[in-house]
């Protein structure tokens, strides 16, 4: 455990510090929109809008970029580029779970009452951040699966799905 934190921790300090900048300049661009009465509130909603669409898009790659830190070797940039890559190609069978593991964050993002988001907060703290990590890893070994283990390490592909290749489940008769 310690090990993988010592190997991958500045990476993804690396990660959430760009993250929380990102976070940071939407939440700028939010408060200064609503200082400023003289921009249409018709702009005001789409800058909102794909903002928080920027930032959905970014939790997305990232969902796949964590686990591709600690499976595969490469550099920072490297494997941003692959992840940005891999998860905007499959962008359209991931939505739904990439949503899924936002909606407690856009659940806290959304509330307006501090004590009541401070207790999702403490639920979503307890209960669902390793389910939304397990989510993500599991998704992103998919698409890993289909991306890498394919060309590159054939003798893993679909290695262990039920059906194709586990040892443990026969194969359906027809």
């Amino acid at each position: 455990f310690f090990a993988g934190i010592r190997k991958n921790g500045k990476r993804f300090a690396l990660m959430g510090f760009f993250f929380g900048i990102v976070y940071l300049l939407i939440h700028l661009l939010i408060y200064f929109s609503n200082l400023d009465e003289a921009i249409n509130a018709y702009l005001k909603a789409a800058s909102i809008g794909i903002s928080y669409a920027v930032l959905f898009l970014l939790f997305c790659v990232y969902g796949v970029l964590g686990p591709l830190e600690t499976t595969y070797e490469g550099g920072v940039l490297r494997n941003f580029a692959i992840a940005l890559r891999i998860s905007l190609a499959n962008l359209y069978k991931g939505v739904w779970i990439f949503l899924l593991c936002a909606l407690p964050f856009a659940l806290f993002e959304f509330i307006g009452n501090v004590y009541l988001a401070f207790g999702v907060f403490i639920v979503c703290a307890a209960f669902y951040f390793g389910f939304a990590c397990l989510l993500c890893v599991l998704y992103s070994n998919h698409l890993f699966d289909i991306a890498f283990n394919r060309r590159q390490y054939a003798s893993a592909y679909r290695k262990g799905l039920v059906g194709e290749g586990d040892v443990s489940f026969p194969p359906k008769k027809k």
